[in-house]
């Protein structure tokens, strides 16, 4: 199936088009940063925005943070668009991720809402499912939680080199160097609450 998949980045104008007629509606406005942000980052190498594609038609996209500093990347936002969702390409997409990419670092750290904090069981369903796509696709839960805006996570890992050993005190530092790539000053303290090993 993954051959039937490629992963392409995009220009500003896909950037901006993806972020008008998806983002706004796959994810919470807290969570969010605004586009202009995104293009700075993009426009300083510090960002990747990508498509997962079949053919010409765009099925899935990705957003990342990187630094030369760190030697991982940070994935920011993952979605499948709605007329491919539950059709296995969530799986499709990371692996063709790990597959591509593995040049540019050790591993992959991403943000989880934590159930802990969820609003409501529908919720708490919700985000326990989330974690366990990811487990099922080859991350693993650290010992790392952080909160943006409010909004309280944990911090997950997908190695992408097989001498990959790193530690959650390790993975911490370079997140924090990466939050502070995605969050410059003055913004870091509107976004920023905290980072943290349980």
């Amino acid at each position: 199936m993954n051959a039937d998949y490629q992963v392409r980045p995009f220009d500003n104008e896909m950037i901006s088009r993806v972020y008008e007629s998806e983002m706004v509606h796959d994810f919470p406005a807290a969570e969010l940063k605004p586009l202009p942000l995104i293009l700075s980052l993009v426009e300083r190498d510090e960002y990747l925005c990508l498509g997962l594609y079949r053919e010409e038609s765009l099925c899935g996209y990705a957003y990342l943070c990187r630094s030369s500093k760190v030697p991982y990347i940070l994935l920011d936002y993952l979605s499948i668009l709605r007329p491919y969702r539950n059709q296995g390409l969530g799986a499709v997409f990371l692996k063709l991720l790990q597959e591509t990419y593995n040049h540019l670092a050790q591993g992959i750290v991403l943000e989880v809402e934590s159930p802990h904090y969820a609003v409501d069981e529908d919720d708490k369903a919700l985000r326990t499912r989330r974690i366990g796509f990811y487990l099922r696709n080859g991350l693993r839960k650290t010992n790392i939680i952080s909160s943006l805006k409010k909004v309280d996570y944990q911090i997950m890992y997908l190695p992408l080199k097989k001498e990959s050993n790193e530690t959650d005190e390790e993975l911490l530092q370079s997140i924090d160097k990466l939050y502070r790539v995605l969050y410059p000053k003055p913004l870091h303290d509107e976004y920023f609450d905290y980072l943290s090993l349980v």
